[in-house]
Protein backbone atom coordinates (compact mmCIF):
# COMPACT_ATOMS: atom_id res chain seq x y z
CA UNK A 1 0.00 0.00 0.00
CA UNK A 2 3.33 2.73 0.46
CA UNK A 3 4.15 2.14 -2.33
CA UNK A 4 1.00 2.61 -4.24
CA UNK A 5 0.58 5.40 -2.60
CA UNK A 6 4.09 6.88 -3.41
CA UNK A 7 3.36 6.09 -6.91
CA UNK A 8 0.23 7.84 -6.69
CA UNK A 9 1.79 11.17 -5.23
CA UNK A 10 4.77 11.02 -7.48
CA UNK A 11 2.17 11.74 -10.37
CA UNK A 12 0.50 14.42 -8.53
CA UNK A 13 4.45 16.18 -7.96
CA UNK A 14 5.11 14.97 -11.43
CA UNK A 15 2.26 17.26 -12.88
CA UNK A 16 3.33 19.95 -10.55
CA UNK A 17 7.01 19.64 -12.20
CA UNK A 18 5.85 20.35 -15.55
CA UNK A 19 3.35 22.40 -15.13
CA UNK A 20 5.36 24.82 -12.56
CA UNK A 21 3.58 23.97 -9.58
CA UNK A 22 5.96 25.80 -7.14
CA UNK A 23 9.41 25.16 -5.37
CA UNK A 24 8.42 22.08 -3.21
CA UNK A 25 7.92 19.94 -6.09
CA UNK A 26 11.19 18.34 -6.64
CA UNK A 27 11.14 17.57 -3.07
CA UNK A 28 8.23 15.87 -2.76
CA UNK A 29 8.75 14.23 -6.57
CA UNK A 30 11.87 13.31 -4.96
CA UNK A 31 10.51 11.77 -1.86
CA UNK A 32 7.87 9.79 -3.35
CA UNK A 33 10.81 8.30 -6.18
CA UNK A 34 13.04 7.10 -3.24
CA UNK A 35 9.89 5.35 -1.51
CA UNK A 36 9.52 3.71 -5.02
CA UNK A 37 12.93 2.38 -6.05
CA UNK A 38 13.81 1.83 -2.89
CA UNK A 39 10.03 -0.75 -1.68
CA UNK A 40 11.30 -3.34 -0.23
CA UNK A 41 11.48 -6.77 -1.31
CA UNK A 42 9.75 -9.52 0.39
CA UNK A 43 9.75 -13.20 1.28
CA UNK A 44 5.82 -14.28 0.56
CA UNK A 45 4.14 -17.63 0.10
CA UNK A 46 3.41 -19.47 -3.40
CA UNK A 47 -0.22 -18.22 -3.51
CA UNK A 48 0.95 -14.63 -3.21
CA UNK A 49 3.61 -14.60 -5.98
CA UNK A 50 1.41 -13.16 -8.44
CA UNK A 51 0.57 -10.09 -6.53
CA UNK A 52 4.36 -9.74 -5.50
CA UNK A 53 5.32 -10.09 -9.03
CA UNK A 54 3.39 -7.58 -10.15
CA UNK A 55 4.80 -4.84 -7.42
CA UNK A 56 8.10 -5.89 -8.50
CA UNK A 57 7.42 -5.13 -11.88
CA UNK A 58 5.49 -1.66 -10.65
CA UNK A 59 8.85 -0.69 -8.48
CA UNK A 60 11.36 -1.71 -11.19
CA UNK A 61 9.17 -0.15 -14.59
CA UNK A 62 9.53 3.23 -12.34
CA UNK A 63 13.21 2.64 -11.88
CA UNK A 64 13.89 2.19 -15.56
CA UNK A 65 11.53 4.68 -16.97
CA UNK A 66 11.69 8.15 -17.88
CA UNK A 67 10.65 9.21 -14.21
CA UNK A 68 14.28 8.32 -13.35
CA UNK A 69 15.42 10.64 -16.13
CA UNK A 70 13.05 13.55 -13.82
CA UNK A 71 14.55 13.07 -11.23
CA UNK A 72 17.50 12.90 -12.38
CA UNK A 73 16.97 16.72 -13.17
CA UNK A 74 15.77 17.48 -9.60
CA UNK A 75 19.39 16.04 -8.25
CA UNK A 76 21.32 18.25 -11.02
CA UNK A 77 19.40 21.19 -9.39
CA UNK A 78 16.62 21.26 -11.69
CA UNK A 79 16.13 22.06 -15.32
CA UNK A 80 12.86 21.74 -17.92
CA UNK A 81 10.94 18.48 -18.36
CA UNK A 82 10.46 17.82 -22.51
CA UNK A 83 6.91 17.31 -23.49
CA UNK A 84 7.76 14.05 -24.66
CA UNK A 85 9.53 12.84 -21.79
CA UNK A 86 6.72 13.87 -18.97
CA UNK A 87 3.99 12.24 -21.31
CA UNK A 88 6.34 8.69 -21.14
CA UNK A 89 6.87 9.09 -17.23
CA UNK A 90 3.21 9.85 -16.70
CA UNK A 91 2.22 6.64 -18.75
CA UNK A 92 4.72 4.85 -17.19
CA UNK A 93 3.21 6.04 -12.98
CA UNK A 94 0.14 5.44 -14.92
CA UNK A 95 0.79 1.80 -15.92
CA UNK A 96 2.70 1.19 -12.47
CA UNK A 97 -0.17 2.21 -10.33
CA UNK A 98 -2.11 -0.15 -12.54
CA UNK A 99 -0.51 -3.14 -11.72
CA UNK A 100 -0.39 -2.36 -7.67
CA UNK A 101 -3.65 -1.94 -7.62
CA UNK A 102 -4.12 -5.14 -9.58
CA UNK A 103 -1.51 -6.65 -6.88
CA UNK A 104 -3.28 -5.37 -3.63
CA UNK A 105 -6.85 -6.60 -5.56
CA UNK A 106 -5.64 -9.93 -5.98
CA UNK A 107 -4.59 -10.28 -1.91
CA UNK A 108 -7.91 -8.44 -0.98
CA UNK A 109 -6.60 -4.98 0.26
Amino acid sequence: KRTRNAVEAIGGTMDRLYHGGGTESCVAFMESYVAIVNAPTYDVPANQQSAYAQYRQAVDFIAGSKVTQIANICLSGGGNIGALDFNEARQAVNTAGSWLTQALAALGL
